[in-house]
């Protein structure tokens, strides 16, 4: 029977081969206009197909759902598709030329759809974004179709830094992501950051809009980077390190701190000869610290060691050394001069502190010149000749030689007084000597006559105006010996008027722009003890010392640049003129201050406590209420932007507008701007559709995901009872399902039902169905599947050979069964999950042996008849042959007879 059974599959198979494929290509009539079609989704398109013969049945449009269109006397047949809602169809024109020939030509269609929405987000988990990590960003693209035709590019700026493509086939839209990593260096701090993406359809179609994301500027954190002189020359009182061009850049902004030896500094305090030599200069952000080291010269103008003019008392004749020396950097020369009209005569070229006097025979005075690139001062050093001098007695009295000092028995009371202009002063001359002859003061007024026999005499005066009064105490001993000592008088005026000014300006002033602050102080005396200071509030920011030789009463002018900024507006600016007057009045020297300048400053917006991000409720939220501040003189015009778009600060925000805002303020000096990272959140809510069919043991395919923020947690219910989210579904999860969505804001339900598909299944497995020629036989075929299968058999067809559907059974009914009937039938169970088949084996029942013996013993019969035909005729003449006789019948003898 096997040789029976494959005859019987060959000819199955010869039956089931395809017509269309013994179309040749070059012989196929069909043309298509136009042969390939790109159609954006949900759109209209229509193709004419024609053929080149005129001998066909029929001209049809086919698909995987069958026929569409069909036609029998026209020369072509046009496709016409008002919406394409398809993804994956496939559309074939066919020709049938007769019953057994037909030819098709497939419909090269392409379905797209643009991007819904390129999102950009960061998906590092690194925080803070560091110089030297990794970071990574996620461009996704949603929805969109073809993907293959996809293009990806990242823009650092507006340059490409990186192009991306697909390979997935599939033709359906679906979201796809890109990934940029990036090593990070501060050079990418600020850097902008955008991906976008664009289908290409080639260049026959038109070009598609690009879909970009929202730029992202990323922050880079890094560690500070100190550019600095590594030296630096500076006026004493005239510079502060904060005015020092030494640059921190770091991210976060990095806090700078000034050391000497050591000892923190206030960089807003001038420098002083004190802070001459190294300065550490050091940067620190939480990312890391620096420093830098430079040496700095503080450069000042020479200064006496002994500032008083003491006179020095000498006999006539002897010599004498003047010292003078004197401080400054970089450190003065002394030269000396002498000349009672001034400095016309320099007596000396050298650069000496020491002046020796040989033979002094006059009073004279002596200049001490201290000389740098700051500044030239000079000392007035007064030689004076003893002399002896009494009203009584106008005798010159020898005096001991410079070979035998004697102590000068005075004592003066105040030796060192200070007098405010106009105001009386006296001074106390006593002895304690007890072989004096007598005494007196000699002046231009309030002098006495030589008085004996006294140890006090007092030198008096109302008002002291004279500037240059030098009255002299002297004493006659019994020996002769006379002596004079003389007071040092400080005569003093404060400033009749001390104001501040702003030199060539009037108005405001405006942020970033040098001026010049003037402290004028009118007639003032003595301008060499002066001391000039200058606050902002009650913070010192310059301190001056005059060095000017004058004792009688002048102006002075100086003066203090700056360069205002925002925190200057209606700052305080003031000077104060200080008189030094010696030690004993250093507790409370005399004062004068000027009325305060108040600075106006114009200067560009400043945003003050503005949140990097911020989170309100939907329809409960405007932007108003984001703590945002602006500064700015004058004040400023705030505005927020988001996408490029203006937005009503009292506007109610939804969920549509969660992103990155730019709150922005302008006024005439200039715009700042800076981002805040806006969520508005909201309840959930369902836009899930009420029912759902997926694939038995498939992935889940259930997309219901409510919307909501923060996200919300979903529960799942069956029959009223909790559940499991489902993953891989069988048969019997089919069913209602009610999903519950919760998040701070609310809750939400959705009911749905799951209907879970799956392949057909048969009831029986392969058959082998015997049957005897002549009788009839029924073959069944059922199966189960979701959706219920169609049925189908192939076999070879007979006319004794008839199909019938009986609920989900389809069976064949053969009558009077012939060899021909033998064979394979198989049944088909389709649906659109998968297809299966079911063979069953039709075979005859066996007579071959019975046949045979049959067949040989009709042989043998034959065989033997022909042998005694053959030996009969080997005999001559001519016999007849006659029945035997029977018992009933005549006793006849057969006879030869001759021919």
């Amino acid at each position: 029977m096997l040789p029976l059974r494959m005859l019987g599959l060959l000819i199955l198979i010869l039956c089931h081969y395809d017509g269309d494929s013994v179309c040749p290509p070059e012989s196929n009539p069909l043309t298509l206009d136009p042969p390939e079609l790109m159609v954006e989704h949900e759109q209209s398109f229509q193709v004419n197909c024609s053929s080149t013969t005129h001998n066909y049945d029929k001209i049809f449009w086919s698909s995987e759902n069958g026929i569409i269109d069909e036609e029998e006397e026209m020369e072509f047949i046009t496709l016409v598709v008002a919406n394409m809602s398809d993804w994956d169809v496939q559309h074939q024109c066919k020709i049938k030329i007769d019953e057994t020939h037909e030819c098709s030509k497939d419909l090269r269609l392409t379905v797209y759809k643009n991007p819904e929405s390129v999102i950009m987000f960061p998906i590092s988990s690194v925080h803070p974004v560091v110089e030297g990590t990794q970071y990574q960003i996620q461009c996704d693209i949603i929805n969109v179709a073809p993907v293959q035709n996809l293009t990806v590019r990242w823009y650092q700026g507006n340059e490409n830094i990186r192009t991306v493509s697909f390979t997935n086939t599939t033709k359906k839209p679906v979201s796809e992501s890109s990934i940029l990593t990036l090593s990070l260096s501060r050079e990418d701090n600020g850097a902008q950051f955008r991906c976008e993406a664009q289908l290409d359809l080639g260049p026959q179609e038109p070009q598609l809009p690009t879909v970009s994301s929202e730029t992202q500027t990323l922050s880079v954190e890094y560690k500070p980077v100190v550019e600095c002189q590594s030296k630096f020359t500076v006026r004493e009182h005239n510079f502060s390190l904060s005015m020092m061009p030494c640059q921190a850049d770091g991210n976060p902004p990095a806090s700078v701190k000034w050391y000497h030896q050591g000892r923190l500094i206030d960089a807003s305090q001038p420098l002083t000869r004190m802070d001459s030599g190294e300065i550490e200069f050091i940067a620190t952000n939480k990312i890391g610290r620096v420093n830098a080291t430079i040496v700095v010269t503080v450069e000042y103008a020479p200064e006496f060691h002994q500032r008083e003019n003491v006179p020095v008392v000498v006999t006539k004749g002897s010599n004498v050394s003047l010292v003078c020396e004197a401080d400054g950097n970089p450190p003065p020369e002394i030269h000396w001069a002498y000349d009672a009209a001034g400095l016309d005569k320099v007596n000396t070229a050298e650069n000496q502190s020491n002046l020796n006097i040989i033979g002094v025979t006059n009073d004279t005075t002596y200049f001490c010149i201290a000389t740098n690139k700051l500044r030239v001062i000079n000392k007035p050093i007064f030689v004076q000749v003893e002399t002896i001098s009494t009203a009584a007695n106008s005798v010159d009295m020898a005096t001991p030689g410079p070979s035998e000092p004697r102590a000068c028995p005075l004592e003066l009371m105040p030796a060192r007084p200070v007098v405010r202009y106009g105001d009386q002063v006296s001074v106390n001359c006593s002895t304690s000597s007890t072989d004096h002859v007598g005494m007196g003061w000699e002046a231009a007024a309030g002098g006495t006559d030589f008085r004996e026999n006294v140890t006090l005499v007092t030198w008096s005066v109302e008002q002291l105006k004279d500037w240059n009064m030098s009255p002299k105490c002297y004493i006659t001993l019994e020996d002769n010996y006379q002596c004079l000592k003389m007071p040092f008088i400080t005569l003093y005026k404060t400033p009749d008027t001390i104001s501040v000014s702003v030199v060539g300006h009037a108005g405001l002033m405006m942020e970033g722009t040098e001026y010049h602050l003037q402290c004028d102080i009118i007639n003032v005396a003595p301008v060499q003890n002066l001391t000039v200071r200058w606050y902002r509030g009650n913070e010192t920011v310059k301190t001056e010392l005059i060095n000017d030789p004058r004792k009688t009463p002048g102006d002075v002018s100086r003066h203090l640049t700056v360069i205002p900024t925002a925190n200057y507006n209606g700052a305080e600016f003031r000077c104060e003129a200080q008189l030094y007057l010696g030690p004993d009045r250093l507790q409370h020297p005399p004062t004068a201050t000027s009325a305060p300048y108040i600075a106006s400053v114009l200067y560009k917006p400043l945003i003050q406590a503005c949140p990097s991000d911020y989170t309100g409720v939907e329809h409960n939220f405007t932007l108003s209420t984001v703590p945002c501040q602006a500064d700015g003189n004058p004040p400023s015009d705030v505005q927020w932007q988001h996408q490029g778009r203006m937005i009503n600060k009292s506007m109610l925000l939804t969920r549509m507008h969660s992103g990155t805002y730019i709150f922005e303020a302008v006024n005439i000096m200039g715009r700042t701007s800076t981002s805040i990272d806006i969520t508005v959140e909201y309840g959930p809510a369902f836009t899930c559709d009420d029912r759902y069919e997926v694939i038995e043991n498939a992935e889940h395919q259930i997309q219901c995901k409510p919307e909501g923020k923060p996200e919300p947690l979903i529960t799942w219910l069956k029959d009223g009872k909790k559940v499991p989210s489902p993953v891989r579904l069988r048969k019997h999860d089919s069913g209602k399902y009610s999903l519950t969505a919760t998040n701070k804001h609310g809750e939400a339900q959705h009911p749905l039902y799951v209907d879970v598909l799956y392949a057909p299944e048969f009831q029986q497995g392969n058959d082998t169905v015997e049957v005897t020629r002549g009788s009839s036989v029924s073959l069944v075929c059922s199966a189960e599947g979701n959706p219920p299968p169609k049925l189908h058999w192939n076999y070879i067809s007979a006319p004794n050979v008839n199909e019938t559907t009986g609920g989900r059974q389809r069976n064949i009914i053969i009558t009077g069964a012939t060899y021909t009937n033998t064979g394979i039938y198989i049944c088909v169970a389709t649906n659109k999950v998968g297809t299966v088949t079911r063979s069953t084996t039709l075979i005859m029942k066996d007579y071959t042996i019975v046949i045979i013996g049959v067949t040989m013993a009709i042989l043998f019969i034959f065989i033997a008849l022909l042998i005694t035909l053959c030996y009969c005729k080997t005999k001559h003449g001519q016999y007849d042959f006659l029945p035997v006789r029977t018992k009933d019948g005549p006793d006849i003898p057969m006879t030869p007879q001759s021919a």
